[in-house]
């Protein structure tokens, strides 16, 4: 069975699926990787705690101080995730100062969405459990999928509960386009789109990309041509897989740079 992730990887560099799939091969954990790692453990964190700032939360508290207290808390979580990391960032080359200055800006504006919302509901009369269970129960993190018809599986950074229609939200640490989605981040979030449509049964028509770094969301919206795209990617990388002739590489990659030697 195909990761999701395969497909954006295989529409970059081919080279790179066939030498992961058919050799075995294990990339070497960049800098802007092991970034990207420590950005989407931070939002996962965001999304699954928070319940103890909620608590101290009172009717007389503006979006402000509910955003210092959740600012105060999410950078203790972005320190600890950056210690835990700190051998591999040693060896990467991210230093940790630089590190948490960077993913800072995150955490702020993902605390910002929250300290909106929580303070929209104190008004609304919600405080203490009810606050945080009026507030998660919107998201699920890290989101496990798998199709038998597709031929995939894969964990979505994110599901949000819209109306009890599910929509997919990926998270990139890479700069966006100037108008929608780069092609291979819609083909991702189509993929996990189709797969919840068939856990859920129903229709999910929309995903959305948010490009961290530059707090820009942006909408995918499912279509006939983006699905056949999906389709005709599984297909392809299927063939390739079941070929002993290696692909045309990207000629940038390290697997690419590993093939010429």
């Amino acid at each position: 069975m195909l990761l999701v992730t395969d497909l954006p990887t295989f529409m970059y560099c081919p080279l790179q699926v066939y030498a992961r799939k058919k050799l075995g091969y294990v990339p070497t954990k960049t800098a802007s990787m092991l970034f990207g790692t420590i950005a989407h453990e931070l939002v996962e964190c965001i999304v699954k705690t928070g319940g103890d700032v909620l608590r101290l939360v009172s009717a007389g508290d503006d979006v402000k101080s509910i955003h210092k207290k959740y600012v105060k808390k999410y950078s203790r979580s972005l320190s600890s995730i950056i210690v835990r990391h700190k051998l591999l960032m040693k060896q990467t080359g991210l230093a940790l100062l630089e590190t948490y200055k960077k993913a800072r800006p995150i955490l702020s504006s993902f605390a910002l969405r929250r300290a909106t919302r929580a303070f929209e509901l104190v008004q609304q009369g919600a405080n203490g459990e009810l606050l945080w269970d009026a507030i998660r129960e919107r998201t699920s993190s890290e989101f496990s999928l798998e199709s038998s018809s597709l031929g995939l599986k894969g964990r979505v950074d994110q599901v949000e509960w819209c109306d009890d229609v599910p929509v997919p939200i990926e998270f990139k640490t890479s700069v966006p386009p100037k108008e929608h989605a780069w092609e291979h981040h819609q083909i991702q979030v189509v993929a996990y789109a189709m797969m919840l449509a068939e856990k859920t049964n129903g229709a999910v028509s929309r995903g959305v990309i948010h490009y961290l770094l530059h707090d820009q969301e942006r909408y995918v919206f499912v279509n006939p041509f983006l699905q056949k795209k999906v389709r005709y990617l599984i297909a392809q990388i299927n063939a390739l897989l079941l070929s002993n002739v290696s692909p045309k590489g990207c000629g940038q990659c390290e697997v690419c740079s590993s093939w010429k030697k």
